[in-house]
């Protein structure tokens, strides 16, 4: 049997491509073919698939998560010590990734300048069913994802905004779940953009003061 490939990526509900290992019957014999899956890289707790008994095998990826695949076949020859009438091919590790979610998005806010600001928050975002979530915070110039600048060290779900300038700073988040492959295109998600105003603070010029005497009447 020759390897399956060892690891695929794919998004949510998108086309998987045929597991197609090459089989032969080492001689003498008619294949037959049973595939599995499993939760973890092993045969130990698999379960067959029902009625996937040819040579090829089509993961399905309606169900985030990560599974491994792998077929047995069997040549007809008698069981005996050897071993000889079957043959278990790899693990091919099929990962489904489903776009990150952000059930909420920061909130737009204005200060005084040197006032203490809340935090940015995208509390609860998930990576999408598999994966692991990180965070990019980016600042812009409009209100845009396009031409934002990433924030250094702003990597959290929270970040707190800088409010020492005066003036309209706009924010996002960006949430990924790591997919690669075939899971780039629903690897990643923009939250809202949160505008931040930042007033200044009135500033008093001196100036002249004339000294005038009244009568009282």
């Amino acid at each position: 049997i020759s390897d399956l490939t060892p690891t695929t990526s794919y998004c949510i509900n998108a086309a998987a491509s045929a597991l197609t290992p090459t089989i032969t019957n080492g001689g003498y014999g008619t294949l037959s073919y049973q595939w599995y899956s499993n939760t973890t890289a092993s045969t130990i707790g698999a379960q067959a698939t029902p009625n996937e008994t040819s040579a090829t095998y089509t993961p399905t990826t309606t169900v985030a998560g990560v599974k491994y695949y792998y077929v047995i076949a069997t040549n007809g020859g008698p069981s005996s010590a050897s071993n000889c009438n079957t043959l278990t091919s790899n693990f091919a590790e099929v990962k489904v990734y489903g776009t990150p979610t952000i059930p909420t998005d920061p909130i737009t806010a204005t200060y005084c300048a040197t006032a203490t600001p809340t935090a940015l928050t995208v509390p609860n975002a998930t990576a999408g069913g598999y994966g692991t979530a990180t965070y990019q915070w980016y600042s812009n110039t409009t209100a845009s994802t396009a031409g934002a600048t990433s924030i250094a060290g702003a990597t959290t779900s929270t970040f707190t905004p800088t409010i020492t300038t005066a003036g309209t700073t706009y924010y996002f988040a960006n949430v990924s779940n790591g997919g690669t492959g075939g899971a780039a295109s629903c690897n990643n998600l923009n939250s809202g953009i949160a505008t931040i105003t930042v007033h200044p603070l009135p500033v008093i010029t001196s100036g002249t003061f004339a000294t005038e005497s009244l009568c009282i009447s």
